[in-house]
């Protein structure tokens, strides 16, 4: 496996930067720390003969430590953070002055010493350092391999970069090395440069042989990193390449040129195997929000088709657009925009329009007592909860916890604690689980809320278990159920599901299966056994299926859905907790008569209305 290092700046020399120079004076090493942003840590100066002196990263990225003390040659150690994430880096000095520690260094003297550098020092702090000529020979390499890219941003062709001067500005060299990426192989040891936002290999180098293994000319080089960057091109070849290394179903891809495409997503449909529904492309902006705020821009409502092919409200988030004019579930849509409900079959239809704060939407809406309402939403960032509906049915005394879940964003994690403390305290013997509408998300959510309804009698067995295709068969990991304070003590699940029921919706039903039983009412559920996981490409990420999910059991494969035990109907006219409503029915006559209804399949159906790409994974409009 490899681990990533993405790379840094270096700048031009500005007369600021030569008066700082002049006032340093001798005895000093100087210089700048960075790796795309300047590194918050400190600098370990090692010299000759042992003795070590210390410094101080400034906000800037610059340092100096007095070697007054120290012999000649020098070896430097930045440890710090950037972004939030620990880096360690090595540069050396055969003499005081100006050098800069930055990830290209650390890969120069990696490869003098022929050994990763930070481990290598890290297991064995006296070692000497590398050889000047190695050094300047592997320097040199990098230098002329940037060397038509330092004249396309306005650098000197013969620019240094463990010498000469620069800022982390965001300017100059700072904007070229910013878009690198270096990557030193733990396996089979040996250094990559590649572009960050394409992937794309510039350079490698084989460090146990001691020779470069693939290089590209300094003008192809030049059009990766700044002439073409991102262009269209180079973001097909991105693509394509990462689905030969990581896509689950890599060994049946299709031949492809990256030339006959200019559409990223054109190529992702022309190539998908026929087995998935869900390999998709999404912006940054999208995806961000999605991950680290459990956010998105919309409208805060889901909708489906009743038995009569009605276009009801399924659900409505808090504190939404949709929650402030007053919509609810059960509400019948008649017009979105002025297009007819009839007329509404795609998340991709104008009525919708386009996904930006501001953007305003009329819903023409019949209300439960018949009254006709033209109400106008006005597009937000809102945040997903997770926690539609919690209430506890006291029935024949005893107590039954019904839970409406429906995203396992990462917030979820903290809005189950006092739902699950209330379960508990009330000590409830059975529990209802209503996923009719949870779309999926973050697998450790899952766990999360598995450990919970598992209790104390699965703590620390297999949950689920990851498995990537054979190229990467080292990745594959499990998932154990943890111990947690508010875990019921229950022998049986009740899970209420539909066709929008999916991903981790579904690993959590297939996980509890092997130790307890697990009632599924409703209908089947949307059949994805498989897991994405997300590669920065420019200015999106592509979201492939990399890995499939099974059971403790191996159990897996449900491309059809997870069967129901018992059908019943979404009926959307209800609002969740009416124990009229045809599913939550069931559920509770299953528990209190220990089979179905046996009511029979109502030709009829209710139907969630149907969502793709990353849109399914939000769940809602």
């Amino acid at each position: 496996m490899h681990f990533v290092i993405p790379i840094l700046f270096i700048c031009m020399l500005f007369p600021s930067c030569a008066e700082e120079e002049e006032s340093i004076g001798m005895n000093r090493i100087y210089g700048i720390s960075a790796s795309g942003t300047p590194i918050q840590g400190d600098v370990t100066v090692r010299g000759a003969k042992g003795k070590t002196a210390n410094g101080i990263i400034g906000s800037d990225g610059f340092f100096s430590v007095d070697v007054s003390s120290l012999t000649a040659p020098f070896l430097l150690n930045a440890k710090g953070t950037v972004n939030q994430v620990a880096v360690d880096y090595y540069s050396c000095a055969f003499t005081d002055g100006r050098v800069n520690i930055s990830q290209l260094t650390h890969a120069v003297v990696s490869m003098a010493i022929q050994k990763d550098a930070s481990q290598f020092y890290a297991d064995f702090p006296d070692a000497k350092l590398p050889d000047a000529s190695d050094i300047y020979e592997y320097s040199s390499g990098i230098d002329l391999l940037l060397s038509d890219s330092y004249t396309a941003i306005g650098l000197a062709e013969d620019f240094d970069f463990f010498h000469d001067a620069f800022s982390a500005n965001k300017t100059g060299f700072d904007l070229l090395l910013d878009r690198l990426l270096l990557t030193i192989s733990s396996s089979d040891l040996a250094v990559f440069l590649s572009d960050i936002d394409t992937h794309i290999t510039i350079f490698s180098h084989d460090i146990n042989a001691d020779k470069n293994i693939f290089f590209l000319s300094p003008e192809l080089v030049s059009e990766i990193l700044v002439s073409q960057h991102c262009y269209p091109y180079f973001q097909t070849l991105a693509i394509g390449n990462i689905l030969h290394e990581f896509y689950l179903w890599n060994k049946y891809l299709p031949n492809f040129k990256a030339e006959d495409y200019s559409d990223s997503e054109r190529l992702l449909d022309d190539v998908r195997y026929y087995k998935d529904r869900w390999s998709t492309i999404v912006s940054k902006n999208i995806f961000d929000s999605y991950m680290k705020d459990s956010a998105y821009v919309g409208l805060g409502f889901y909708m489906g088709r009743d038995m009569y092919s009605n276009l009801r409200i399924s659900f409505v988030y808090p504190a939404s657009p949709a929650d402030k004019v007053g919509l609810c579930r059960g509400d019948i849509i008649l017009e979105i925009n002025g297009t007819t409900a009839d007329q509404i079959t795609s998340q991709n239809d104008s009525a919708f329009r386009d996904d930006t704060i501001g953007e305003e939407v009329i819903v023409k809406i019949e209300k439960p007592d018949g009254n006709t309402v033209t109400l106008t939403l006005t597009k937000q960032e809102l945040s997903i909860s997770s926690v539609l509906y919690s209430t506890i049915l006291d029935r024949n005394n005893e107590s039954t916890g019904y839970l409406v879940f429906n995203n396992f964003v990462e917030a979820a994690i903290q809005d189950l604690e006092p739902v699950f403390k209330n379960y508990k305290d009330n000590n409830i013997s059975e529990l209802i689980l209503d996923l009719r509408y949870n779309s999926g998300g973050l697998m450790n959510v899952s766990q999360h809320l598995a450990s919970l309804i598992g209790g104390r009698h699965v703590s620390k067995e297999t949950f689920c278990k990851i498995q990537f295709n054979e190229d990467n068969a080292s990745l594959n990991r499990s998932y154990q159920f943890v111990h947690l304070e508010n875990s019921l003590d229950i022998n049986r699940l009740i899970v209420i599901t539909t066709g929008a029921s999916c991903s981790a919706s579904e690993v959590l039903i297939n996980g509890l299966k092997p130790y307890m039983d697990v009632v599924v009412i409703g209908s089947p559920t949307c059949g994805k056994p498989v897991g994405m996981n997300p590669f920065s490409v420019c200015d999106k990420y592509i979201l492939p299926i990399t890995n499939e999910v099974v059971n403790a059991l191996g159990e897996g494969q449900y491309y059809d859905g997870i069967p129901v035990d018992c059908f019943a109907v979404d009926d959307l006219s209800k609002p969740f907790g009416n124990v009229n409503e045809d599913s939550l029915r069931e559920a509770l006559y299953y528990i209190d008569n220990q089979h179905c209804s046996y009511h029979k399949r109502q030709h009829a159906e209710s139907h969630p209305f149907p969502l793709h790409g990353f849109r399914q994974e939000i769940g809602a409009f």
